[in-house]
């Protein structure tokens, strides 16, 4: 998925893109693309780039979609399984309710833990216009 957008900070190592409305999804209003947002781009070499300029952002829909899978997916089936596997066990729905909602938040935890500093999940600049 690419995206146009305007340089409007840059610090720390990071720059903020504004991207632009998208004229195919004035309309539609179904998703977030339709409106402008700001986007936080990390990558190597983005000394040459200045507030300003307008840039290109590429997103990887393969890895976006697997970045979905592994926050939404991974701590529904967690939650799922642990719901029924405790009341097999312990017989008892609230007990097996509380534990759920511990291991869906350890799962959320660890999630975080292994996305963090992952930078081939995050949006690159790809070219400057």
């Amino acid at each position: 998925m690419n995206e146009q957008g305007i340089i409007v900070k840059k610090e720390k190592g990071q720059l903020v893109v504004r991207t632009f409305l998208h004229k195919e999804c004035k309309g539609c209003k179904t998703c977030g693309a339709g409106k402008p947002r700001e986007i936080i781009v990390k990558q190597e070499g983005i000394e040459d780039f200045k507030e300003g300029d307008k840039v290109e952002i590429t997103i990887d829909t393969t890895k976006m979609l697997r970045v979905y899978l592994l926050i939404y997916g991974i701590p529904l089936v967690v939650f799922a399984s642990s719901v029924i596997l405790v009341d097999l066990l312990v017989n008892n729905p609230a007990i097996s309710f509380i534990t759920a909602i511990f291991l869906t938040a350890i799962s959320f935890l660890s999630i975080g833990r292994f996305l963090k500093g992952k930078t081939e999940y995050l949006p690159q600049i790809t070219k400057k216009e």
